[in-house]
Formats: C-alpha cells, structure tokens, sequence
C-alpha cells in the first residue's frame, strides 16, 4: 500500500495533526507543515481532526493481477 498526503493551503499550523498521529507523521518547521508520508500507516486520524479539512490521505493498493493457468494430462 502506497499512502499520499495532500495538505491544502487552509492548513493553520494549529498543530492538531502534530500533537495527535500515532506515528509522528507531522511536524511544524520554520512555519511550514511537513509531513513524512512514509510513516504513516493510514489510519486517517487525521482528516476528521483537522479543523480546516485541510489534510487528505489516500492509499493505494498494489493489486495482483492473478493468472488462471488450466493444466490437461493427455492419456
């Protein structure tokens, strides 16, 4: 799984994010929202917190395409 995170502009630095992610995603620099997509374990925690809706999470699934192989035994 592949997660993407997307933080809008209306992002306030009010530090939610930061102070709730399990795994420490966020964090505020030189007045700046950075995030380590890599840490995060997609549990969404943070989008419904955000109260400028300004964090979007995304994951996406790496899907097996599986072949059907038909074996024959000839006699």
């Amino acid at each position: 799984m592949r997660v993407t995170i997307t933080v809008e502009p209306t992002c306030n630095l009010c530090g939610e994010c930061v102070n709730y992610c399990p795994t420490k995603v966020y964090r505020i620099e030189e007045n700046k929202l950075i995030y380590e997509q890599e840490k995060c374990i997609y549990c969404k925690a943070c989008e419904p917190l955000c109260p400028q809706k300004a964090i979007k999470v995304k994951a996406e699934h790496n899907t097996l395409k599986h072949k059907q192989t038909t074996i024959t035994k000839h006699f």
